[in-house]
């Protein structure tokens, strides 16, 4: 994609996003504190102008200069594959616990970037046993993270209300 295209089309896209959540800021309600400047939608309303001031500077910058450089697309199979992993891992945290549900998001990334990386053919034969390395270091990912979280910052995990 062109430049300047890919930057009108994310002005446009944030510009819109800032819209939206301004609108939805209105209904933040502070009932303790009176000051105006206090209510919590006045803080979400000023990161929001500021990133809709900077989108409009974007947006304005590639109107005006039209850089014509041509870019690599951003989403590839693998961004897909992470973003889906993350927005699956975010859904089921609470049902199947930290443990299970970080295991399971590491070993489907850690599989999935060696195979982009190209350090795992599927076609091979020894394709299984490299995928149970992936699998192994998805589990010491996970708890090595736990045992940071747990151990060293106190922090309480999701346990999971399915098992």
């Amino acid at each position: 994609m062109i430049r300047w295209k890919r930057d009108v089309i994310y002005s446009i896209a944030m510009l819109v996003f800032c819209a939206f959540h301004w609108y939805l800021a209105e209904g933040l309600v502070q009932t303790v504190i009176n000051v105006p400047i206090a209510k919590p939608s006045v803080y979400s309303e000023l990161i929001l102008g500021i990133l809709a001031l900077l989108a409009t500077a974007q947006l304005i910058r590639a109107v005006v200069k039209k850089p014509d450089e041509q870019l690599v697309p951003i989403w590839t199979p693998l961004a897909a594959i992470t973003v889906i992993t993350l927005m699956l891992y975010v859904m089921v945290l609470k049902t199947l616990g930290f443990q299970l549900s970080t295991f399971l998001a590491m070993a489907v990334l850690v599989t999935s970037y060696s195979v982009g990386m190209g350090k795992i053919d599927l076609k091979e034969k020894k394709a299984i046993r490299q995928i149970l390395f992936c699998i192994l270091i998805a589990l010491a990912i996970s708890v090595s993270t736990e045992l940071i979280f747990r151990t060293g910052l106190g922090a309480k995990l999701p346990k999971g209300t399915l098992f």
